[in-house]
Parts: C-alpha cells; sequence; structure tokens
C-alpha cells in the first residue's frame, strides 16, 4: 500500500500529525497540487518550486518538502513544512520508500528508441491478467520516475517503470532508487550524444541497467540484433533473449513476421498464435517482441500476450495513426533521433497512399556530429522516393537535411522554421500519408491540430 503523509514526514526525520487523504498525490508544479496534495520543491534549470512553496501552502498541501534556507523566513517554521538538506535527494529517497512497500517483480526499460511504447505494450499485456502499474506518460528522469512511483504504485503485483538518460549516472541513479528485478534494453542508438560525448558512452550508461540486474540476480531481456546491447548483457547473470532477424522471442519460442498490410502494420506470428499488429512499422514490432520476451518471462501463455496485443491502442505521439479529412496523419512527432526517424520513415515508405509526404523536424542533442547525421537522414529520405520532403528547424539543420537529399537524387519540397509556418505552405490533400517527426521542441505535434 501506499504510504501516508504521516509515514513520509517520519521517513524524513520528522514526527508531524498530518492529514492524509487516500487520493493525495506528490507533485513538483504548485500549479497541479490540490488541497491535500503533497509538494516537493525542487529547483529547476528556469524556475525554483521553493519560490512558491508559499502558494503551495494556501493552496492547501497537506505538506511541502524543502529546503528551508531556500524558503522566505516566515514560512521556515510552518508546521507542514518538512525540511530536508536536498529536495531531489528526499524525492529519491520517498521513492524508494515507495518501492519498499512493493513486493512484486519491478520492471525497468530504457534504450534510445521505443522505451514509452514498449513500457505501455508490455502494462497492457500483463494488465490481462495481473494489477499492473506503470510510470505515468514519460516520466523517466530522477525526478519523474520517483514521482511516478510515489503516485501509481499501490495494490500492484507488477510495476513497470521507464528509465531515461539525459546525462551520466542517472540510469544508475534510478536503479539504486526503483531496484528493479527485470530490465530491458529496447536499442542503443545515437541520442543525448551532448550530454555523454558519444555513443559509446550511450551505451556504458544505458548498460547499467544490465550491470544492476547482474549484480542482483535480475532478469535482463536482451536485444539480439543490437550488437551494443548484446556487449552490455555480458554484465546478466540470467537473461531472456528476442530477435526478429532469427525469429526467436524467450528462449525457443518462434515468432516472426508474416508481412505488412497496405498500411504498414505487421502481422505478427507468435507460437502459432497470429495478430495483426494495431501500429506500423518495424520499430513497433521490436517494441512488441521486447514486450512479449519479458510476458514470457513472468509467466504468460502466448495465446494470452496475442490477444492483449490485438486490443493494444499506442500512445500519443509514437506513431498513432489519425484518419483527417480523407487523408492520413502518420504522427509520430514526440521526438527524434537518427535511427527513430529512419524507421520512420521506412515505415511511411510502406505505407499504401497517393503521396507519401514526409515532415522532418530537426534533431536535437546530437553534439558535433549533428550535420553529419542530418545529412545521413535526408540521403535515406532520397533513397526512399518518398513524394515530397518537408523540412523544418534552424537554416543549418534544415540546409544539411537537403543536402543529404541532394545526394540522393532528391529535393527537398520546402522548408519552415517553425510548424506554424509549414501549416500556411502545406496542405495534405485527399489520399496523402503524412509523417510528422522531429525533435520535441521544434512543436511538429501541433500539426495535427492546425491541419484538423
Amino acid at each position: 500500500m501506499r504510504p501516508t503523509l504521516q509515514e513520509i514526514a517520519a521517513h524524513l526525520g520528522h514526527i508531524r500529525q498530518l492529514p492524509s487523504a487516500a487520493g493525495w498525490k506528490a507533485c513538483v508544479d504548485s500549479r497541479e497540487l490540490r488541497a491535500g496534495d503533497l509538494f516537493i520543491a525542487l529547483e529547476g534549470e528556469r524556475q525554483d518550486g521553493h519560490a512558491h512553496v508559499g502558494a503551495a501552502l494556501d493552496a492547501g498541501a497537506a505538506a511541502v518538502v524543502a529546503q528551508p534556507e531556500r524558503v522566505d523566513e516566515a514560512l521556515r517554521h510552518n508546521p507542514r513544512l518538512l525540511a530536508v538538506a536536498d529536495s531531489r535527494q528526499a524525492l529519491l529517497e520517498l521513492g524508494a520508500m515507495a518501492r519498499g512497500r512493493h513486493s512484486g517483480p519491478l520492471v525497468a526499460i530504457t534504450g534510445s528508441n521505443g522505451k514509452t511504447t514498449t513500457k505501455e505494450v508490455l502494462a497492457a499485456i500483463l494488465g490481462g491478467s495481473r494489477r499492473v502499474a506503470a510510470s505515468q506518460g514519460n516520466q523517466n528522469s530522477t525526478v519523474g520516475a520517483p514521482l511516478s512511483l510515489l503516485n501509481g504504485l499501490d495494490d500492484h503485483e507488477i510495476y513497470v517503470m521507464e528509465a531515461g538518460m539525459s546525462q551520466p549516472g542517472e540510469i544508475a541513479r534510478l536503479c539504486a532508487m526503483a531496484r528493479p528485478t527485470h530490465g530491458i534494453i529496447t536499442n542503443i542508438q545515437p541520442a543525448h550524444l551532448e550530454g555523454t560525448g558519444g555513443l559509446d558512452a550511450v551505451a556504458l550508461e544505458k548498460g547499467q541497467l544490465f550491470r544492476w540486474l547482474g549484480l542482483h540476480n535480475g532478469v535482463g531481456i536482451v536485444n539480439e540484433d543490437d550488437p551494443l546491447v548484446v556487449v552490455q548483457a555480458e554484465h546478466l547473470r540470467r537473461r531472456s533473449a528476442f530477435s526478429l532477424r532469427h525469429h526467436r522471442v524467450g528462449g525457443q519460442t518462434g515468432m516472426e513476421s508474416l508481412g505488412v498490410d497496405e498500411h504498414a502494420r505487421h502481422l505478427l506470428r507468435l507460437s502459432g498464435h497470429e495478430v495483426r499488429l494495431p501500429v506500423p512499422g518495424q520499430a513497433f514490432l521490436a517494441c512488441a517482441a521486447a514486450a512479449c520476451a519479458l510476458a514470457l518471462e513472468l509467466g504468460l501463455e502466448p495465446a494470452a500476450i496475442v490477444k492483449e496485443l490485438a486490443g493494444f491502442r499506442g500512445a500519443p505521439g509514437r506513431m498513432a495513426v489519425r484518419t483527417m479529412a480523407g487523408w492520413t496523419l502518420l504522427d509520430d512527432s514526440y521526438n527524434a533521433n537518427p535511427a527513430s526517424m529512419g524507421a520512420a520513415l521506412r515505415t511511411l515508405s510502406q505505407f499504401q497512399a497517393a503521396r507519401r509526404v514526409a515532415v522532418l523536424g530537426e534533431m536535437r542533442e546530437l553534439g558535433e556530429d549533428s550535420l553529419r547525421l542530418h545529412r545521413e537522414t535526408g540521403r535515406l529520405a532520397a533513397e526512399l522516393a518518398l513524394d515530397q520532403v518537408w523540412l523544418v528547424g534552424s537554416a543549418q539543420a534544415c540546409a544539411a537535411f537537403a543536402q543529404g537529399l541532394a545526394d540522393g537524387g532528391s529535393c527537398a519540397t520546402g522548408q519552415a522554421a517553425s510548424a506554424t509556418e509549414l501549416a500556411a505552405l502545406l496542405t495534405p490533400r485527399e489520399g496523402d500519408a503524412v509523417l510528422l517527426k522531429g525533435s520535441r521542441l521544434t512543436g511538429l505535434d501541433s500539426l495535427g491540430r492546425l491541419w484538423a
């Protein structure tokens, strides 16, 4: 069961009589706070939550976790203030406290691409027969993950969490807090290169999940089609695996794709049971395979897995297919790196449509290799012979995309500095299939609303 606020106060070294309604939640944004909630004041890049402690108390916060020296002097002796030396560390400790009250399996999922989709697919599969909780949305950081544990883990048999990384050491800290029993590394690709220093460094950071599992006798699910994941799997003592290349999932259990339909959706066969996957593309097939391997490891039967896969409805912004006014939108706009961009472009190329139109947004956080990786992505788009390619982002990124298109014998249809500017230039036509793919800050997700 979830801890009470009084138990949380005691854990932080305070003996207080605090109200604890069953529906309280922990939050770090005072604008989301309701009466009876727990507010945790964190210093961020743009704002310091300590400046909003007074507002949180006025809004009825049952308790506030904060560093007293950062709070207005008049509030430092408020009986609802739980003083701590480091509020970020306190949040991790509270996440660990919530984890300690859960005796069932905890699955951690990391990787360069597909973390959220794999998490959602796995939770859907397991949820057909088990009481399952999962981390909320993309709350996968050293702030979001413990918040999700505090708010989402109650009387559940299995918890599924996403573990993200934007700087060195983050995966290790998340493992120490959440103490996973099972883990998946979906893949290791060029992403967050600015914060880590290169692909080898990314592999070492992602590999901290397998290192933790190896040290604590946990089970790792290995993507045998990714050589960098295979190297990190050397840390494991217990493992299962999946391979699209060798039609294998969960040891000797057979799995293969029987081809795609006109909407690029795979027909998957798992131990003789067939299912048409509800989300298009090879990337979703890989996420489904990873989830299947973990579900088999936890004792589910292939027939039950296939049944739940058929009912999965996808995650917003992650190859979500929407029928618009006579045309189809493939919204994969949540984020992008070269590998996920390539996968999305290949999915569009398999889609049967009057015109296949790619809207490509700038890819961020690629470090010194950024322009080269944009050029390579542009060349791939040209090789796939799409009907139109529109570019959105900075002049440098668009120029690199355009150079790659030219190298592949094609040219950009047009470009814009923002999604709003592009909406005025591109009007999809009946029969089109339009892909949106780019880093979050390019704002491509707004195009669906602008075109609606």
